[in-house]
């Protein structure tokens, strides 16, 4: 019940760390498998006890995070769990001539994946160049990799995926390394360890909870992977302890305050009607671009979706932009699944060449739209009395 964000978790793990902030897109060309990845540029610090046991292959071991403390929002970003990534330097291979190393990076109760490699000597001396490269200029590189795809006959076949990767000299020079020269082992977390994360990560904080047992204000905010919430203790009204989430405004008698420790056991009393009353919070992100779209083009639909899940509720969001003879319709909608059981709350703007020429002026200073700018017109919208609601 509580595990849909690990699930998430463990899909990532081989890919965070120094594969963060990264744009992957993937083709087929003649038969042939094409991944091109773009990342940010990212200087990393590396201690001289590191660099001196890389240039020697000598070993050594640090936790990489120590020194690179940005890379604790990724932890952050699952739940605040600990988030590590641990170095270690084997030492030369006899038989082979090879250095050998290992990358472990780790999500506390979670899930681990750690890399085993074995570079050559001219693997090390790019791998060294990289480390005290400091240029902020990205570099660009293409090298192929293959995978072992079983055929209906029972018998294996190499596929080969050729990558061309753009970025940091670092991330570029060790994401090729690991794509080619490594060997890579997922471990997942025990039941038990991942129950106890999700139980952890879901619960509200100690004085949070001591607060809604008096019903006295206080607020706290929960982050999960991409799921974002804030939840405010507003007082009593009527009798009973008001709580509003984003989505939600909950009116909770006083004897149930007590039980609400966590997030689920919130999210339980949503099909409440006396209790629960739904809010909904439309999806706004390209909303200036999609008008004026409308507005140039003939024929337009357009359409932005989102959609987030946590225990036993799924809201998709989505926003669409439609021509109409009298201008640009709108309509935000948000379908809500509580248990099995679906509702959905629409919203219809109808853009008219007034409205339009008023989108224009808000929004003319822009080059590129940020979505707090569609946030703000969407507010806008509404105080010209031109959106109405209507539930299905």
């Amino acid at each position: 019940m509580n595990k849909i964000f690990l699930i998430t978790a463990l899909s990532l793990i081989p890919v965070v760390g120094f594969a963060q902030d990264s744009n992957i897109h993937i083709s087929i060309e003649n038969g042939k498998i094409k991944a091109e990845t773009t990342n940010d540029v990212n200087l990393y610090n590396f201690s001289a006890d590191l660099i001196h046991a890389a240039e020697n292959c000598m070993p050594y071991e640090e936790d990489f995070t120590t020194n690179n403390p940005e890379f604790q929002a990724i932890g952050k970003f699952m739940g605040n769990r600990d988030f590590n990534i641990n170095v270690k330097i084997k030492g030369k291979n006899l038989n082979t001539g090879k250095c050998e190393f290992e990358i472990q990076q780790a999500i506390k109760g979670i899930s681990s994946a750690t890399y085993n490699c074995a570079i050559d000597e001219l693997q090390q001396t790019e791998l060294i160049a990289a480390m005290k490269d400091r240029s902020t200029t990205p570099v660009t590189e293409t090298y192929t990799t293959y995978s072992e795809m079983e055929l209906p006959d029972g018998t294996t076949k190499q596929i080969p995926t050729q990558t061309t990767q753009t970025g940091g000299k670092f991330k570029v020079t060790l994401s090729k390394i690991i794509a080619t020269s490594c060997q890579t082992e997922v471990k997942e977390a025990s039941e038990e360890e991942q129950q106890e994360t999700a139980e952890e990560v879901l619960s509200f904080s100690n004085d949070f909870q001591n607060a809604l047992k008096a019903c006295a204000p206080a607020e706290e905010v929960k982050r999960i992977f991409f799921y974002r919430d804030k939840f405010e203790i507003l007082g009593y009204e009527d009798g009973a302890c008001h709580v509003r989430s984003q989505n939600y405004d909950y009116y909770i008698p006083t004897e149930d305050l007590s039980s609400i420790t966590n997030i689920t056991a919130l999210q339980q009393l949503n099909t409440n009607k006396d209790i629960a009353f739904y809010r909904p919070t439309y999806l706004t992100n390209g909303l200036v671009d999609a008008l004026k779209a409308c507005k140039t083009q003939q024929e337009l639909t357009q359409q932005r979706s989102d959609s987030m899940e946590l225990n036993n509720q799924k809201i998709d969001r989505q926003i669409s932009v439609q021509k109409t003879p009298s201008g640009c319709r709108v309509t935000f909608s948000n379908i809500v699944q509580t248990d099995g059981k679906s509702e959905e709350y629409i919203q219809d703007c109808l853009i008219n060449d007034k409205a339009m020429a008023y989108v224009e002026e808000q929004t003319k200073t822009y080059q590129t739209i940020p979505p707090s700018v569609d946030l703000d017109l969407y507010n806008q919208l509404q105080e010209l009395n031109i959106c109405k609601e209507r539930k299905q």
